[in-house]
């Protein structure tokens, strides 16, 4: 390959247990010609081009954050800090959240579990708080789920 690859892209088909990536490539033209002549006509499910970062987080890791998941509710209290995932490609409100985890039919909703990267669990609290507040004070915060999915897939904190 030529240059710095920041980006690869892979063709993928299936979902689930039946997900597979059928080839990787540096240009997403190239991948596109994958799609449009080698796979013409063949019996894969619809493949899909997905486009990735290559070491995007070695910044983070140099600097000795991790990724962390805190959960924390209206008032401040910590409800889960889960460190490891969902990985570091994630920021911000990820899911709400009930008394022990994600939000379950006839459960009533606690607060929002955050993404973030951070040096330690109180560092991660200190930020998701810093979110919590912000989101208050702008009147965003909900536990409403059709209202937070769009919070969510806007990427805001």
């Amino acid at each position: 390959m030529e240059g710095d690859v920041t980006t690869i892209y892979a063709v993928s088909s299936g979902d689930y247990s039946d997900y597979s990536v059928l080839a990787l490539f540096s240009t997403q033209e190239l991948a596109q010609d994958y799609v449009d002549t080698i796979l013409a006509g063949k019996s894969y499910d619809t493949p899909r081009i997905e486009e990735y970062e290559l070491d995007p987080e070695v910044p983070s890791l140099r600097a000795g954050l991790s990724a962390w998941l805190i959960g924390m509710d209206r008032d401040g209290n910590v409800i889960r800090a889960d460190q490891g995932s969902p990985g570091f490609r994630m920021r911000g409100p990820y899911f709400i959240c009930c008394k022990q985890g994600r939000g379950f039919a006839g459960q009533e909703p606690r607060g929002i579990v955050f993404a973030c990267v951070a040096k330690s669990v109180d560092h991660a609290i200190k930020i998701v708080n810093e979110w919590r507040i912000q989101l208050i004070a702008e009147n965003r915060w909900t536990l409403d789920q059709g209202e937070f999915n769009k919070l969510r897939d806007r990427g805001d904190r």
